[in-house]
């Protein structure tokens, strides 16, 4: 079927649909897809309430959306996650810093949470500095606001190897070094945010 309202498909069954232009009033998922295989379901027999479920194949990411009518009003689409693993990316240091073999990593899930792990490592085992820039996120992947996190420093020649310190991820994606003892050359840490 060709240019067809969603709103108006009321009877149950399965449609594949078609879309010459992009127009908002076809109701679609998403106005900048063409194609949409579409399963309707009249839930009371009234086309009062009813649900439709979209499937995007064409798309690049293969997106389903579902939405419901009750009482005469459609709500808006919501798209259904799928099992589709995030894409993991190498967190990128600055100059002077290394993770010496350890993982520093980052990746965003389908309901927008981005997951940092690091180990950090400053060059030639220097301490780190206090407000030391060491990585940068990039755009999609940083806080609203400021984000406090507890890491952990592996110290030189402190006794106990292991120490407390302060990261701070910001608004512009810097991840810093805020607290932490002189003696520190490691760092550690993982945190868990939604994407601004």
């Amino acid at each position: 079927m060709s240019d067809v309202d969603m709103d108006g498909l009321v009877g149950t069954g399965i449609y594949n649909l078609q879309y010459d232009h992009e127009l908002p009033e076809y109701h679609a998922p998403r106005v900048d897809r063409p194609w949409c295989n579409l399963i309707v379901i009249d839930n009371d027999k009234s086309r009062n309430r009813m649900t439709q479920i979209a499937s995007l194949p064409y798309s690049f990411h293969r997106e389903l959306y579902v939405r419901w009518k009750h009482d005469s009003v459609w709500s808006d689409w919501v798209k259904i996650a799928t099992a589709t693993k995030p894409a993991v990316y190498d967190l990128p240091l600055a100059a002077g810093y290394s993770g010496s073999g350890y993982r520093c990593e980052y990746y965003k899930t389908q309901d927008g949470i981005v997951h940092l792990n690091f180990c950090i490592q400053r060059m030639n085992a220097v301490p780190f500095e206090p407000f030391a820039v060491f990585a940068t996120l990039p755009e999609g992947y940083r806080p609203k606001s400021r984000l406090p996190i507890c890491a952990i420093g592996d110290g030189i020649n402190s006794g106990n190897g292991v120490l407390g310190a302060e990261v701070y991820i910001y608004e512009d994606g810097t991840i810093t070094v805020f607290h932490v003892n002189a003696n520190v050359s490691w760092i550690l840490g993982s945190a868990s945010f939604p994407a601004a």
